[in-house]
């Protein structure tokens, strides 16, 4: 296999994204092989529609920010099937993609190799919104 599949790279150039063959007179057949593979199993154009929409959504301005219900975690503790709609309610946001987790101790980003507050790190890829944002 001297060249890439003909068919192969003209769908990859159409996405513009013919630079993953590149590389390609520097492989062994083994690793040409691999790559086929794995470029074969992807849809470049679905892929950068999907970039695309990720995008969109992220440069939406972030709707309100609304004060939490307040649990009291005793009270929660002798009401078991409040305590059980409360899960299955955050479940299902969760799986909606309407809410996030995030756990980080307090104080500076050093371990996340950044310089200011945890607060402030960047954590939406797109969006660059942080967990203060």
């Amino acid at each position: 296999m001297d060249a890439p599949p003909a068919a192969l790279q003209a769908r990859w150039d159409a996405a513009g994204q013919g630079h993953v063959f590149d590389a390609w007179a520097s492989l062994d057949a083994a690793a040409r092989e691999r790559l086929t593979g794995q470029l074969e199993a992807i849809d470049p154009a679905a892929l950068l529609a999907e970039v695309a929409e990720a995008r969109r959504r992220a440069a939406r301005a972030p709707g309100p920010i609304e004060p939490v219900e307040v649990l009291d975690l005793a009270s929660a503790a002798a009401d078991p099937a409040a305590s059980r709609r409360r899960q299955e309610r955050g479940e299902s946001l969760l799986a909606e993609g309407r809410v996030a987790v995030v756990t980080v101790a307090g104080g500076q980003g050093t371990r996340l190799g950044f310089d200011g507050p945890k607060g402030c790190f960047p954590l939406g890829p797109l969006s660059g919104r942080t967990l203060f944002g």
